[in-house]
């Protein structure tokens, strides 16, 4: 099975566009909170996973590209 077919099974495109959308709500939460240190810190942590998961699927993407 090649790399395109592997990509298109697992559908990447899809995964790295939910984890773009994921990251913009948290960006947006994080506006909202208004400073709310809690918030702030829980969206932190969510923007830092998103960065690791998006690293590595959009590797991938990019290898098709």
């Amino acid at each position: 099975m090649g790399m395109n077919s592997l990509i298109d099974k697992y559908k990447f495109k899809s995964i790295d566009r939910q984890i773009k959308t994921i990251e913009e709500a948290a960006k947006e939460i994080k506006r909202l909170s208004g400073g709310v240190k809690a918030i702030d810190i829980n969206t932190d942590s969510i923007l830092a996973f998103t960065y690791i998961l998006s690293q590595n699927v959009s590797d991938v993407v990019e290898l098709k590209e």
